[in-house]
């Protein structure tokens, strides 16, 4: 059941649901969700709630466990690089269109560890590729800061800390 107040993933943004409530568009009266990105604050999304399409497009946030076990996950998770450019750019936008957060942190840090190195190699990273990692970096940061109480700017420093900790934490062991 969602509960007026509460917030949830619509789609790629984080968003606190502002009520429920009956309008008539287009001479149809329906029930509608209105969400308000929180990031967003001028726009406000309608979202019908006899629609399973649109309604399966509102995901549970993560919980700050749920968070700290992901991130204890990335030094372990492997990366894959797709050398053809049209299969690579569509796994990208089959991974933001699904907004699952394992294959979201997988593919950042597949983009990032492949632009450290096409850089030090003086190339330029692929446009495609840096627009992919920035949109999958806002999915995750915008999330994991209303979870963590932090800013948005706040998010990678946080989870680099942690892996820090982490690993220092596994060689003492």
């Amino acid at each position: 059941m969602i509960q007026t107040g509460s917030m949830l993933l619509y789609g790629n943004q984080v968003c606190r649901v502002c009520q429920q409530k009956e309008e008539v568009f287009h001479g149809t009266r329906r029930n509608y969700y209105l969400l308000q990105p929180i990031y967003d604050t001028s726009s406000l999304i309608r979202v019908p709630a006899d629609n399973p399409k649109l309604m399966g497009k509102m995901r549970q946030i993560l919980s700050l466990d749920e968070i700290y076990q992901l991130i204890q996950q990335i030094p372990k998770q492997e990366t894959l690089w797709i050398a053809d450019d049209r299969q690579r750019s569509d796994a990208w936008k089959e991974i933001l269109s699904t907004g699952d957060r394992q294959k979201l942190v997988g593919m950042i840090k597949t983009l990032y560890e492949k632009k450290q190195e096409i850089e030090a190699a003086g190339r330029k990273f692929h446009t495609a590729d840096e627009n992919a990692l920035r949109q999958a970096e806002q999915m995750i940061h915008d999330e994991f800061a209303l979870v963590l109480d932090v800013q948005r700017d706040q998010v990678a420093p946080f989870i680099a800390r942690q892996i820090e900790i982490q690993e220092k934490s596994e060689v003492q062991e």
